[in-house]
């Protein structure tokens, strides 16, 4: 086990997608950018808890590749590093745990952060309706407490980009796929953009923008994954066409 593994306190294990998440990682070679990335990813694929304090450790890891410095240095082992430790599934984990306890990024990080675009991923899963048979949540989230978002991969969504395509979405297709397969996965009954102009005029406050979606799955075992946690969240499908700089 990692000395960072359990330091102490309370102690919070792997959801399963988590879990297979790591496994993939490692059946693939990856090796990160050092020894820890390949630690965590076999101290979570046996399904071993971590304590708050490695959580804040593995969130900061995890932005790593979105801060420039890092990334020009990294490249793809800091990409590889985040796969090892479970990918975009890890750091939703990482992020709800540190969410539940009323932890953050590790100061050094927090400080090094302050005032950048926020990373990471908030596209979640926020209730399940077994009876209707209905998952709500968000499936894009553009900024957050009015600076723009980027998700793991590095890529953010303006509002008005968001708009027209959930608008074209809703319009012609709202197929719900099944982890990117998109064969009668369900499909997406309900789509509000919750932009930072919306907001305002229909009176709701909140930090976060984007759109907001409900779904209905085709089958009772993906509902059954999501009520479980191994499905957490929304991940959107596409192809991207243009690039845009936006300043820090």
């Amino acid at each position: 086990m990692h000395p960072l593994m359990n330091a102490g306190g309370e102690t919070f294990g792997p959801p399963a997608a988590v879990v297979e998440a790591c496994k993939a990682a490692i059946a693939k070679g990856l090796k990160g950018d050092g020894a820890l990335a390949p630690a965590v990813a076999a101290h979570l694929a046996a399904g071993e808890p971590i304590d708050l304090e490695t959580a804040a450790k593995l969130h900061d890891c995890f932005t790593a590749p979105l801060r420039k410095d890092l990334a020009e240095r990294g490249g793809q082992a800091l990409k590889d590093a985040c796969a090892l430790m479970g990918g975009e599934a890890g750091l939703a984990w990482v992020q709800a745990v540190l969410a539940k306890d009323g932890g953050g990024a590790s100061d050094a990080g927090a400080v090094e952060d302050a005032g950048k675009p926020m990373a990471g991923k908030f596209v979640e899963v926020l209730k399940v309706d077994e009876e209707l048979g209905l998952v709500f949540g968000w499936a894009i989230v553009c900024e957050i407490g009015g600076k723009p978002y980027f998700d793991t991969q590095g890529d953010h969504i303006p509002e008005a980009t968001m708009i027209k395509a959930a608008a074209d979405f809703m319009a012609s297709s709202r197929i719900l796929g099944d982890m990117h397969q998109t064969a009668e996965g369900g499909a997406v009954v309900f789509a509000f953009p919750m932009t930072a102009e919306v907001a305002k005029s229909f009176g709701f406050t909140g930090d976060q923008s984007g759109l907001m979606i409900g779904v209905k799955p085709a089958n009772p075992e993906t509902l059954a994954k999501f009520k479980s946690g191994e499905y957490s969240g929304f991940s959107i499908g596409g192809v991207r066409i243009t690039d845009e700089d936006v300043e820090e």
